[in-house]
């Protein structure tokens, strides 16, 4: 039995009931209906706001800080923004920067308009190439958002695509090797993550390309720097 099937049954043997922690179909799970019903959850949100998620985006916010990621910033989009906790943290680092948040959720983007008033948010799939948003933006960020996909490669392709010269793609996902969440599709330990973005971004791209992990290592991250001329 892995630590993983070991850590599930406890759960379920004591009665522990987490919105979305068993899962049968995750792909069915990580359809746009069942992410609108579990934002119109008020048990969900309340679990899903917890201390831990508070304190994982700041020091998200710390590390990139560290890396002058917002120095230059004018605009940022977070893709996937979900509650907009994210975005509260930079509004109020960098009032002057305009915030664009993004989600496939139209009631994760009401609960998000409520904790984040000055910035915009607009209904939006990662999966469809948005060709108005081309080279558009200083930093893209897109958090907990690749897992929950089938295809993250045209994912990645599409951010890539909406970063200007010179400025950042920010993207985090879970460390595979400690993620027991059973409606995330994707799993990669910090190595393959790594394969995985050497794979899937242009050599240009790489020229500027880190990876870290932080949350106790709970998260790979990777901060990329778009010099492709």
């Amino acid at each position: 039995m892995t630590f993983k099937q070991l850590k599930t049954k406890i759960r379920k043997f004591i009665g522990y009931v987490g919105v979305g922690e068993f899962v049968k179909d995750p792909v069915d799970f990580n359809s746009q209906k069942s992410w609108e019903q579990l934002y119109a959850n008020p048990n969900f949100l309340k679990q899903y706001v917890s201390k831990e998620r508070l304190a994982f985006y700041m020091e998200l916010f710390d590390t990139l800080n560290k890396n002058k990621v917002f120095n230059e910033a004018q605009n940022v989009l977070d893709v996937g923004c979900g509650t907009g906790h994210f975005l509260s943290i930079v509004s109020k680092s960098y009032p002057q920067i305009r915030l664009l948040g993004t989600d496939f959720s139209e009631e994760g983007l009401q609960v998000a308009q409520g904790i984040v008033p000055n910035a915009t948010f607009t209904k939006d799939d990662v999966m469809i190439p948005n060709t108005e948003w081309r080279e558009k933006f200083d930093v893209v960020c897109c958090f907990e958002v690749l897992e929950h996909l089938l295809n993250p490669e045209e994912a990645l392709r599409n951010l890539m695509n909406y970063v200007k010269l010179k400025g950042y793609l920010v993207l985090g996902v879970p460390n595979g090797r400690l993620d027991t969440y059973e409606g995330h599709i994707q799993f990669w330990s910090p190595e393959s993550w790594e394969v995985f973005l050497r794979r899937n971004l242009s050599e240009i791209s790489l020229s500027h390309f880190q990876t870290f992990q932080i949350e106790n290592n709970k998260t790979n991250l990777a901060i990329i720097r778009n010099n492709k001329r």
